[in-house]
């Protein structure tokens, strides 16, 4: 079962959220052209010459630890039309950039005090 474009955005930032707010874990993003069978002879390399543009499905997962049970594990998708990939993607970009941003840390700006060495400086031969 696939997700409508806004339920994927609203769980997408409830797992950002869930993932920040431990402090620990990751989220994965995939993804991939969907297709359907067809059912024709030609075989899995049917829809290479297919000029025509296919539906992408993009799957967001996470707790892919061997510590994790397998019904914590969540796992979620969509399928996204060609003609709606622009705002979607938008949307998409604008989501993980705020994800991602809440689980960084900032850096400790404090300097190590400590002697400099240098090569061959001082006692010469």
């Amino acid at each position: 079962m696939h997700l409508t474009n806004d339920e994927f955005f609203t769980r997408l930032q409830e797992l950002f959220a869930k993932k920040n707010s431990k402090g620990k874990g990751s989220v994965f993003l995939k993804q991939k052209r969907f297709s359907q069978p067809t059912g024709s002879s030609a075989g899995s390399l049917a829809d290479l010459n297919d000029t025509t543009p296919t539906p992408l499905f993009i799957r967001a997962s996470a707790g892919h630890s061997k510590y994790v049970t397998p019904a914590d594990r969540i796992q979620f998708g969509t399928v996204v039309q060609p003609e709606d990939l622009e705002a979607f993607y938008t949307r998409y970009a604008e989501c993980c950039r705020v994800g991602m941003m809440g689980g960084m840390k900032k850096r400790s700006k404090e300097k190590k005090k400590g002697k400099k060495k240098g090569k061959g400086k001082g006692v010469s031969k």
